[in-house]
């Protein structure tokens, strides 16, 4: 993550602000507004409105049961039963002039270390091979309202 003066730098030295009392100004100025903010991927949050999530150890498969997104992203696992777990996703990756790529994943496995329950979040990995080029699951999904 990054730290507020991080941000600071980054616009000063994006806006080509030379060095020197101006510099210094819009620095200290533009700290009296960013207060305490750290990235977190794409954007910015607040250091005040995060918490830490515990991840579960070793969750009861219900645990993973149920749909989970990522953006229009979905994971889809339901628990067919002896100790295994049903799991079903798709993806669309769009580039520049209307390209897309899709891919999609489907099996049965039981729970392995690529997959880590964060309370109501997953952390997902995958092995850059679901069908489409650019296609990727990996990630932080959310659990999908029922």
């Amino acid at each position: 993550m990054r730290s507020a003066e991080e941000l600071i730098d980054s616009i000063v030295n994006s806006a080509r602000i030379p060095s020197g009392r101006r510099r210094q100004e819009i620095q200290r100025e533009l700290r009296a507004h960013v207060e305490d903010f750290v990235a977190t991927g794409p954007g910015w949050v607040r250091s005040s409105d995060l918490r830490e999530i515990r991840s579960e150890t070793e969750p009861p498969l219900s645990a993973w049961s149920g749909t989970w997104t990522n953006g229009y992203r979905r994971i889809t696992f339901t628990t067919p039963g002896g100790g295994q777990l049903h799991i079903a996703g798709a993806n669309e990756w769009h580039g520049a002039n209307d390209v897309a790529h899709d891919g999609e994943f489907e099996g049965t496995v039981a729970p392995s270390g690529k997959l880590t329950l964060f309370g109501n979040f997953l952390e997902a990995n995958d092995n850059d091979r679901c069908g489409g080029m650019n296609v990727r699951f990996r990630g932080i999904w959310r659990r999908a309202a029922k």
